[in-house]
């Protein structure tokens, strides 16, 4: 029988540093707004700051990680992200429905 160890879920840190102005012809602003446009919708996953603690010997030695994003931006830059509509502000909002779901299917009713 495979005994269980609880281990504590490893941390990291992402820092983005995102574009320095929304003007896409000053610079290389414009490559760094498509990248951080691209990184928002691909490179962060909503069960970041989730982890499962339980291992087995199954679990292939794969350890559980906890993800937390900080973001390197300009006021103005600040201010188009995260405005209502703005597109972190709409990541953050999938990233919370996502963990309603989550705990939908958790509970079988919503909290």
């Amino acid at each position: 029988m495979p005994i269980s160890t609880i281990m504590p879920p490893k941390k990291t840190l992402v820092i983005y540093s995102g574009p320095t102005s929304m003007n896409r012809f000053l610079d290389k602003n414009g490559m760094y707004i498509d990248n951080m446009n691209y990184f928002l919708e691909h490179g962060i996953s909503c069960s970041d700051d989730t982890a499962s603690n339980i291992q087995s010997e199954e679990d292939d030695n794969t350890e559980s990680i906890i993800v937390n994003y900080a973001f390197v931006l300009t006021q103005e830059v600040a201010d188009y992200y995260s405005a209502p509509n703005g597109p972190l502000t709409k990541k953050i909002q999938e990233c919370k429905g996502v963990g309603r779901e989550d705990q939908v299917e958790e509970d079988g009713e919503t909290t």
